[in-house]
């Protein structure tokens, strides 16, 4: 866990880590709240916390952090090029400081360059948004990256990343008031966890396991 820990690169995240990796600990959602999460981020619920016309991508944020257990960072910095909807594949991989990337200076970030499998559902959400939302807007032409603003077209932004989270902890009651991606990750890693006790696999075949996909 302690290699692990070095790649977070920030003293409070390398504490939350710690914190989380003790046995028996549970910092993440709980699995109601996570099933409920995932149904009022449907496009079409009437409890749906964001306007229309971002539902599409805000959905496909919160899919991929709960599904994948990227870092908020690295969901900002993917390309549309490192999706591979034919071998169901996504690459994680560094493009921080990209003379393209007019945020480069927000996400000067480490981060586990591995391949991480895209489910048949998350095919569908990031395609949806990619010839839905993402196209209509005026300036996604000029950047390759997943993640783009409503207003412009510009590449997203740590800062509008968050405030995605900040509308669902106000209007959909019970949500913790820190979730946001760091606690999706932590999610992620608890619930990789029980999937390998049900397996009945050792501690630290967990803990190697869990490296390999970059926590």
């Amino acid at each position: 866990m302690r290699s692990q820990v070095k790649r977070i690169g920030n003293f409070d995240a390398k504490q939350k880590l710690q914190k989380v990796a003790h046995l028996g600990s549970r910092f993440g959602l709980t699995y109601e709240m996570e099933g409920l999460l995932r149904e009022v981020i449907e496009p079409d619920h009437s409890m749906n916390p964001w306007s229309e016309e971002v539902r599409s991508r805000n959905r496909m944020v919160v899919v991929m952090l709960l599904g994948l257990g990227l870092r908020g960072r690295e969901l900002l910095s993917l390309r549309i090029e490192d999706l591979d909807f034919n071998q169901k594949n996504i690459s994680i991989r560094r493009h921080s400081g990209h003379l393209s990337d007019p945020r480069f200076h927000e996400h000067i970030v480490q981060m586990s360059q591995r391949d991480l499998p895209m489910s048949d559902y998350l095919a569908v959400i990031i395609g949806d948004y990619i010839v839905g939302e993402r196209r209509n807007l005026i300036g996604e032409r000029k950047h390759s990256f997943l993640l783009s603003a409503s207003k412009d077209g510009s590449p997203l932004s740590w800062a509008a990343l968050n405030n995605i989270f900040v509308a669902v902890r106000l209007k959909i009651p019970g949500v913790p008031p820190n979730f946001g991606p760091f606690l999706c990750r932590i999610t992620w890693k608890e619930r990789f966890d029980d999937s390998c006790d049900e397996l009945g696999l050792p501690r630290l075949y967990q803990t190697a396991k869990r490296a390999s996909v970059g926590t």
